[in-house]
Order: C-alpha cells, then sequence, then structure tokens
C-alpha cells in the first residue's frame, strides 16, 4: 500500500483476509499507514511524548539512543500498574489472569530533529501497551490516568520535559503495528513487562494470547505461541471484538479520583470569599431536582441540561458533582466514569437555576408550588407594609423563569412562551399577574388574610393580640385593593424591572447557531435532537411550521418534495449540490463561505423555490435590496436598517439580480458571505 492512499475503509466481515494482507505487506516491507478508530472500550493504551529545545540538551543527553532512560520507562510502567491495581475490578478473577492483566509492551523508535519558530527542536517518545486489559474509555480517562499523573509528575525535569503525558491518546486514532504517519518511523515493541514492572521476553509475556477469531478462522490461525512478533498487528490491535470475556474488566464499584480533588479547590475558593449565596442555590437545586421525573436522568439531553445548570450554580465544585451523580443515579445508563469525564470538561454557560425549575414545575406541579409559597411567605409579611420590591420579589420568585426585563432604559419585556421568548409591550402580561385573581400575588395575601381571620377568631375579645390582628386584617385588605389599582401596578412595575432585569439578555438572543425553534418545539443540530425548548434557549424566532418527523423518504410528503426538485434540478449533480448546500441553512452562519448564484431563463423554478423556502423559514429568512452591495459603504455607527434586519438568527438571505449598469462592491460581498461577524444599528436603536 503506498503512503499516498487517503481514505476512511469499514472492513466488516472482511476482517480475515484484511489480516492476511496486511501482514503480507509488513512481510514485504510495504510503507503502511493504517490507524483504527477507538471504540467505547480500548486496551490501556499510552503515549509518552517528549518535545525538548536541543540548544539546553547537555552533551550527555544528545549522545542517548533517547531522551528517556530506562528507569524512567519503568517508573511509568510502575505507575500504570499501581493504578491498575487501585482502579481495576479483578474480583472472582483467578490470580493467573489478573497478573496477566498487568501485562505490558514498550513501543519505542528513533528521537528525530524538527524546527518551530526558527527553533531546533529534539522529538522522542514512546508508547505503552497493556494488551490484556481493556477497560471503558471513560475509566482510563478519569480513574488511570489521574492517579498516574499524580506518581509521574516531574519525572522528566532532567531535561525540562512537562506535560509529557497525552491524555487524550485514546481518543483519536491508534496506528496499526507496523503502520506510521506519513514521512515519519513506526514504533517497534522492544521490551515486554509483567506484574511489577519486571521485564521479560516477548514470548513469555505474550505467548498464551488470545487473538480475535473471525469467521472463517481456525484456532490454529489465532495462536501465538511462537509466532508472537509475527501475530504483534493483531495482539495490539485496539479493536475488542471477541477479546470481551478473556480481557475486559470494570471499575471497582467505588474508586476514588484525584479529580475530586480539584472539584474540592473550588469549592474551597468560593468559601474563601464566603459566597453565601451559592450554597443557598445549590441547595435549592437540591430541592427541585427531587421534584423531577426520573426519566429526566435516562434522556441524554435533560440529563447533559441538569449537568450543565449544576456546573453553572457551583462554578464545577463537588457539591455540584456529587448532586450530579444522584440525580444521574436514577438511570439505568448511569456511568460515574462518565460523568466525572464530562463534569472535568464542563465550562462557565448559559443555564441557570430557572432551567431546573422549569422542569420541576413541569413535573411537580403541587411540589413546586409548594415550595414557592414556603419561599415567598417571607416576602409576603414584608409586602403586607406596603413595599413594592417585595411585590415584585414575590412576582420574580413565581415567574422569574417566564419573564425578562431586556432593557430598563426603554422598558423592554419579553415573556416565554410557546417554546420562545416573545416582546410584551411595558411588560403587560406581567402586569396582569398582580390584580389577577389567581396569581401568585393575591392568591399569598389572601391566604395570609385567611390565616389571620382565624387566628382572630380563635382569641378572646380581651386578648391583647386581637388589635394587633385587626390592624393586620385591614392593612391586607387594603393591599388586596391597591394590587387592583393603576398607581401601585405602576409602582411595582417599575421595581420589577430592577428585579427582573437580565443585562445579557440581548447577548444571548437567538446567538446559538445550532438551535432552531419550531412551533411544536426546539431541533438541537449539535445534538442531533427535537426536545421542548427551555428558557435558556434564548430563543426568540420561531419557524412558521411544526417539526414533524417523516421516518422515512419514501413518506408521501417527503416524495413530493423531492419530485419538485428533480422537475427544476433535472442534472441529479447539481440537484445534490444543491440540495446539500441547502440543508446547511439550519446550522447558523456561513461555514463553507459559499454564495449561490441562482441562474436560467425564466419560469425554470427560481421564484418557486425561493417562496418554498421563505414559507419554511418565515422571520429567519430575509431579502435584501440589491443596494447592499452595489451602493456606498455605510459610514461607521450610523444606521444599516437592511444589515440588521440579518440579525435575530437569521438563516436565509436573498437579493434580486442587480441592474445591468450597477456594479457589485466585492469587498461588501466578501464580508457577507465569509462567515464574518459585522456591526449594524437599526433605527432609533
Amino acid at each position: 500500500m503506498g503512503g499516498n492512499i487517503r481514505g476512511v475503509f469499514a472492513i466488516g466481515s472482511k476482517m480475515q483476509p484484511f489480516w492476511i494482507a496486511y501482514n503480507r505487506a509488513l512481510s514485504q516491507k510495504s510503507p503502511m499507514y493504517l490507524a483504527e478508530n477507538p471504540g467505547k472500550e480500548s486496551p490501556l493504551l499510552v503515549d509518552i511524548d517528549l518535545r525538548v529545545k536541543k540548544s539546553i540538551l547537555s552533551t550527555e543527553d544528545e549522545q542517548r539512543p533517547h531522551l528517556y532512560t530506562d528507569d524512567q520507562v519503568s517508573a511509568i510502567v510502575n505507575a500504570y500498574q499501581h493504578a491498575i491495581t487501585e482502579v481495576v475490578d479483578f474480583e472472582d478473577v483467578d490470580a493467573d489472569k489478573r497478573d496477566a492483566a498487568y501485562t505490558c509492551l514498550l513501543l519505542e523508535k528513533q528521537p528525530y530533529e524538527t524546527e518551530i519558530g526558527g527553533e531546533k527542536y529534539i522529538k522522542n517518545g514512546f508508547h505503552l501497551q497493556f494488551p490484556k486489559l481493556f477497560l471503558d474509555k471513560k475509566v482510563q480517562e478519569v480513574y488511570i490516568i489521574p492517579k498516574v499523573n499524580e506518581r509521574i509528575n516531574g519525572l522528566f525535569d532532567n531535561i525540562g520535559a512537562t506535560d509529557f503525558l497525552d491524555t487524550n491518546s485514546i481518543n483519536v486514532h491508534w496506528l496499526l503495528y507496523g503502520s506510521m504517519k506519513q514521512n515519519n518511523a513506526p514504533y517497534k515493541a522492544t521490551k515486554c513487562f509483567l506484574k511489577d514492572a519486571k521485564e521479560v521476553p516477548m514470548n513469555e509475556g505474550l505467548g498464551d494470547y488470545v487473538c480475535s477469531k473471525y469467521p472463517g478462522e481456525t484456532a490454529a490461525d489465532v495462536n501465538c505461541e511462537q509466532k508472537v512478533m509475527e501475530m504483534l498487528p493483531r495482539i495490539l490491535s485496539i479493536f475488542l471484538y471477541d477479546r470481551y470475556d478473556k480481557y475486559f474488566y470494570n471499575p471497582k464499584p467505588s474508586v476514588t479520583t484525584p479529580l475530586m480533588k480539584i472539584f474540592e479547590k473550588v469549592k474551597q475558593k468560593r468559601k474563601q470569599y464566603a459566597n453565601d449565596s451559592i450554597e443557598k442555590q445549590i441547595q435549592e437545586a437540591r430541592e427541585l431536582i427531587g421534584m423531577m421525573n426520573a426519566s429526566r436522568a435516562d434522556a441524554r439531553d435533560t440529563w447533559l441540561r441538569v449537568g450543565y445548570c449544576l456546573w453553572q450554580i457551583s462554578g464545577g465544585d463537588d457539591d455540584g458533582f456529587l448532586l450530579w451523580l444522584e440525580f444521574s443515579d436514577q438511570s439505568d445508563k448511569f456511568e460515574e466514569s462518565e460523568c466525572l469525564s464530562l463534569w472535568g470538561k464542563m465550562r462557565p454557560n448559559n443555564f441557570t437555576i430557572g432551567t431546573l425549575k422549569y422542569f420541576a414545575k413541569q413535573d411537580s406541579p403541587d411540589a413546586y408550588e409548594e415550595m414557592i409559597n414556603a419561599k415567598t411567605n417571607n416576602l409576603v409579611v414584608e409586602a403586607v407594609n406596603g413595599a413594592h420590591t417585595d411585590v415584585a420579589k414575590i412576582l420574580h420568585n413565581e415567574y422569574g423563569n417566564e419573564f425578562v426585563c431586556a432593557s430598563i432604559s426603554n422598558t423592554e419585556w419579553y415573556g416565554y412562551n410557546d417554546h420562545i421568548w416573545k416582546s410584551i409591550d411595558k411588560g403587560t402580561n406581567l402586569r396582569e399577574r398582580i390584580s389577577d385573581e389567581n396569581g401568585i400575588v393575591l392568591k399569598q395575601l389572601k391566604g395570609k388574610l385567611r390565616d389571620a381571620k382565624e387566628s382572630l377568631a380563635g382569641l378572646e375579645h380581651t386578648d391583647p393580640e386581637v388589635k394587633n390582628y385587626e390592624k393586620k386584617i385591614k392593612t391586607m385588605n387594603a393591599l388586596i385593593r391597591q394590587c387592583k389599582a393603576t398607581p401601585f401596578k405602576n409602582h411595582v412595575m417599575r421595581e420589577s424591572q430592577e428585579v427582573f432585569y437580565n443585562p445579557d439578555f440581548y447577548n444571548l438572543l437567538n446567538k446559538n447557531p445550532y438551535l432552531v425553534a419550531f412551533k411544536n418545539g426546539i431541533y438541537d443540530f449539535e445534538n442531533d435532537i427535537f426536545r421542548d425548548g427551555n428558557p435558556e434557549d434564548y430563543i426568540s424566532v420561531a419557524l412558521p411550521i411544526e417539526y414533524v418527523n417523516y421516518g422515512s423518504v419514501d413518506h408521501h410528503d417527503v416524495m413530493e418534495v423531492d419530485d419538485y426538485f428533480q422537475k427544476v434540478f433535472p442534472d441529479r449533480e447539481v440537484r445534490n449540490y444543491f440540495l446539500d448546500q441547502a440543508c446547511h441553512v439550519f446550522v447558523g452562519g456561513n461555514h463553507h463561505k459559499v454564495i449561490l448564484f441562482w441562474t436560467g431563463e425564466g419560469n425554470n423554478g427560481k421564484t418557486v423555490t425561493q417562496t418554498l423556502f421563505e414559507k419554511m423559514l418565515g422571520k429567519l429568512a430575509v431579502k435584501f435590496s440589491t443596494s447592499l452591495l452595489t451602493g456606498k459603504k455605510t459610514n461607521l455607527g450610523t444606521a444599516n436598517p437592511e444589515m440588521a434586519r440579518a440579525g435575530d438568527g437569521v438563516r436565509w438571505a436573498v437579493m434580486d439580480e442587480p441592474n445591468a449598469d450597477e456594479m457589485i462592491s466585492s469587498g461588501t460581498l466578501k464580508g457577507l458571505t465569509g462567515n464574518d461577524s459585522y456591526w449594524a444599528r437599526d433605527l432609533f436603536q
């Protein structure tokens, strides 16, 4: 096989002839460049990558065959074998099989010189592979590797090498034994280690190895005794296949990981600054999660959203993580290693505790209302004294997930309904809730009034508390009347602007390129799932159609559209290209930097096709004037309403053909189609 052949190949049922051909090519010294795609499980893999400036190496270092020593290799082997002992569950495994799992192979190649930024470097490294120990990749990532890192920290200080352990090696393609990267040399197996890093000959360590047996093969075909070197490509294949019972292991039921120390440090830093609000939010999150259906831990989309929310609330500390573990444990799919892996990769996001409130209110409305009532109780006591701010806080406590003030100066409000945020004139919908008999304010006040009347009825006329209760009842009756008066509602709404204000709302609105709202939900193109919307999606524009899962391309409606495009584009290649480009319309931006010019004589379907997309996309489709490309550039800072129309998540923009005497500005065209960001101000903004 020549080195110029590139591609992705699925061998499938032809593994037996593949191995025969591959071994033949190696025996004939043919250069090979094949790598295997990693699956969920893989053998324990180690990639040590050393890169050192040539100028800092001593003469003695340069004369050594490698940048590393035998003792350093043994130290890393020992570190991994210690981690195996601490992590892998060998219960009910016989002693011989358990000890065999520690078998480790060293793969080496010669160092080489490279130049980076004018500086000469010596690159060298080695691989380790444990062919008799397959683990879930997440187990390696969150248990094995962190434990090893603790043991080998500073191991190569003698040559100034840091970050030498490639922690991502388990997630990338792994070269077949004997294959190499372009313009490089292949790794060669040089040593074999047993438990306690004891070095033994290859045949002693791997002579009993049982390779995968593919259809058409006999036991003799996969026997490695006396032919270990010949069978190494198969022994070191990372494709598990039928070796599960022989070499796959699970982690112990309870394993500690150094990652928890990192999460704990986050909490200690938080306590250093006495951030009590986070502690309160975590406690509130615990209550809300207790109200959610267990099915939310089973559905990956909602499970992840709860995780992101808890990470954001806790700042990534161990309290948030342990709460996510409790939630995740409700699912039969629960894997602590996956939770650890994902938590360690999470970063600041747009999710808030509002996500948990939204789920809890949907799943357990009665329990949620009870919790809200309990939280609102103290606010109601304060509100009885007539404080507008306290009434605003009561509203926010109940409706904070449903309304937001986007601009105090312009009194701009949005309400969440039907999967998207919708503009509300001066917050009218929220204003109605102040005087609504079924709204939270009057319900709470009337509840307090009822309690006060019942308490008063149980007192003797001579009781000194009678006057206090009579005063409270009078005050509450007055406040209930005020809730229906315009001046009082005006004051509450002014206070509500501050309480409901989100200064980042416009910066977040319609900014996620992978989310598209339909009338009946949200399609998340990043995770390829259709789901209910939630406030943290921050979408304000929806397609005017419902999402329908037709299930098959043979559906009548799908066939009808396909028939139309076959008539418009009789050339199959052109048709496929157009449809391929059209599919990108659902993801925001223009990542491929493509502009389409529709040409053709009249009545060839251009207008109908454009209308079809406009009907489908609704407000996400705009039509520009040709003056945008042929006119003068707008001065910086001046209003540009034409370009402003392309905001708010617009996915499709077209314009008619310019007149023959109009000149297209190539700079403007490049800016519009180059997937670049731009600034544009609408009129009166």
